[in-house]
């Protein structure tokens, strides 16, 4: 256990917040969100991702969510193909008021 007045935590004071409270804490933001994700994602199971997101909206949160097939098949690197989102991003943006880069 680390000393009194250290800020150094052990491995068992760490404290771990469950991920559905987190969604269900961001599920209070008041405005839409946009929620995109790569099939195949090596460190996120898509049915993880869309269970995230139920949560959210149970929690009364707002947002679409889209999930594309990535090329080479590592939906991780889905930023790396805009071709397959940036149609979904500038009509988010325009519906939340935003210009969208032309």
């Amino acid at each position: 256990m680390a000393p009194p007045h250290s800020s150094i935590l052990a491995l068992d004071e760490i404290v771990q917040v469950p991920a559905s409270l987190v969604f269900k804490r961001g599920g209070t933001f008041p405005h839409p969100t946009l929620w995109l994700y790569g099939n195949h994602d090596p460190f996120y199971r898509l049915d993880h991702s869309r269970a995230n997101f139920a949560a959210f909206q149970a929690a009364g949160g707002k947002g679409s969510f889209f999930d594309f097939e990535v090329p080479g098949g590592n939906g991780h690197r889905v930023t790396y193909s805009p071709r397959l989102w940036t149609g979904h991003v500038d009509r988010y943006l325009q519906a939340v008021g935003a210009e969208a880069k032309q």
